[in-house]
């Protein structure tokens, strides 16, 4: 028999039988099923040596994940478990509430505030370019700013001036009342509750030739000022017998070493439902306390 009549091997006898790799291989097997009545047989790829990579897996993969006690603590806001409706005969699982955020519109209104049992002193303290806050103690129930007063130039006049009284820290609270006072021929006013007046209606001074005595003249928000010493004090009536409030203005000390002390407030308990009348109407006290006395009729405050 010559080489050409040699006949091909028989593949057939190996036919059911599984290929199989050396150990240093990384082949993974793929078992042939020999009868489709019973399960398939996996042949488990070889273990690896220690430090080589796995390069190909195409076997299932299960992962096992258990959210509850992976994942829910003590400490841990849920707000919703699942999009999915429950199925029959299943119970829902209640989860804790997340606490209420702040809204984005701001913060809480200053209407929650309580009323002071005792005696407190604001201090007007400086908040940027001719800026000021009012705020209570440190120690206070309530550390929140009061009132956020701006003083702003006429640009046609810039001898006139405009200070703005609004509610809470910003500009964005709720307008209190904007007074204009100046070197102006119109007359000084007051815009306060919606409503506008002239100043020289509304806030009356007594005395010569210094003012002592101050009245806001308001039916249903009468004050009158007691400016003889260095503080002011606000009452009630004429006769003093109920005080609201203490008004006690910057003090400089002469050696420039020494802190400035900022102007302050002290409301009482019984003032507090008249405390936007009584703030507008110490700062209007004080910008006319502050003119020279010698012109009178420099300033507008009282045409």
């Amino acid at each position: 028999m010559s080489n050409f009549d040699v006949p091909p091997p028989d593949y057939t006898l190996v036919a059911d039988e599984p290929i199989t790799a050396t150990e240093d291989s990384v082949i993974i097997s793929q078992p042939i099923v020999e009868d489709q009545s019973r399960p398939p047989r996996l042949t488990p790829p070889s273990p690896l040596p220690p430090g080589s990579v796995h390069a190909a897996d195409t076997g299932p993969v299960v992962l096992s994940w258990n959210p509850a006690q992976s994942y829910v603590g003590p400490s841990a806001f849920l707000t919703r478990t699942t999009d999915r409706t429950p199925s029959e005969g299943s119970t829902s699982r209640l989860s804790p509430s997340r606490p209420p955020s702040p809204t984005p519109e701001g913060p809480r209104g200053y209407v929650e505030t309580r009323v002071p049992t005792e005696p407190v002193v604001y201090t007007f303290l400086p908040f940027g370019h001719n800026c000021m806050i009012l705020v209570p103690p440190p120690e206070s129930h309530d550390t929140r700013p009061q009132y956020h007063i701006t003083v702003d130039a006429d640009c046609l006049n810039p001898l006139v001036h405009v200070t703005t009284v609004r509610r809470g820290a910003n500009e964005y609270g709720d307008l209190v009342a904007e007074f204009e006072m100046g070197i102006s021929n119109s007359p000084a006013t007051l815009s306060i509750r919606g409503k506008h007046y002239k100043l020289s209606e509304v806030l009356l001074k007594t005395g010569s030739p210094t003012p002592h005595s101050w009245a806001w003249q308001f039916i249903r928000y009468k004050l009158h000022w007691d400016s003889k010493l260095t503080e002011c004090k606000c009452y009630e009536s004429p006769r003093k017998t109920t005080l609201y409030a203490t008004f006690r203005p910057v003090r400089r000390p002469e050696a420039r070493t020494h802190p400035v002390i900022q102007a302050q407030l002290e409301l009482k308990p019984a003032g507090y439902h008249l405390f936007d009348d009584i703030l507008v109407s110490a700062l209007i006290m004080a910008r006319c306390r502050a003119m020279p006395q010698d012109n009178n009729d420099l300033f507008n405050s009282q045409r």
